[in-house]
């Protein structure tokens, strides 16, 4: 094993390091703590709208813990692919357990990342996030079973936003 190659694992743990912290700073409703995984002009796009810079970044934040109540989010094995001593990218699934108003719901999530080492702190670049099914508990199987998967609150159900051709796409 080549001296390069120790580097890209250490590089891939800090990374997954990073992404358990993003996470656990969510859960935690710890703002500094969320904002410090992101590189100033990170890009955060979820299906109606793209953040840019940390202000819009924490406007959107300081949002969705006024949505939330309890949040449990669990990251799973995430691909990761260093591309240099300074840049990576990534694709991380994971589920959520949410609670809206006095409803529990579950989600199934996705990540495409870009990260960026900045100052030797791996931090997150770009980040899109989609939802596989998002559901009140109670109707989780029928959910699942739907061609209308994602039932937020107050939004029309509609169509997965994955799969599609972007999953096979890494971000850079």
């Amino acid at each position: 094993m080549t001296d390069a190659d120790v580097q890209r694992l250490a590089d891939r743990f800090e990374i997954e390091n990073l992404l358990a912290r993003y996470s656990m700073a969510r859960d935690d409703g710890d703002l500094p703590a969320l904002l410090a995984t992101f590189a100033a002009d990170a890009e955060f796009v979820q299906t109606e709208a793209a953040f840019r810079g940390l202000p819009e970044i924490e406007a959107m934040f300081r949002a969705s813990f006024e949505r939330f109540g309890l949040t449990l989010h669990t990251v799973h094995l995430p691909v990761i692919e260093v591309l240099g001593p300074d840049s990576a990218t990534g694709v991380v699934n994971g589920h959520a357990e949410l609670v809206i108003g006095n409803a529990v719901h579950l989600a199934a999530y996705r990540y495409t990342d870009a990260y960026r080492q900045v100052a030797g702190r791996w931090l997150i670049a770009r980040r899109h996030l989609r939802f596989r099914y998002a559901v009140p508990a109670d109707r989780y199987p029928a959910a699942l079973a739907s061609t209308l998967p994602l039932q937020w609150p107050d939004a029309p159900h509609r169509r997965a936003d994955f799969p599609n051709p972007i999953d096979t796409e890494v971000v850079r």
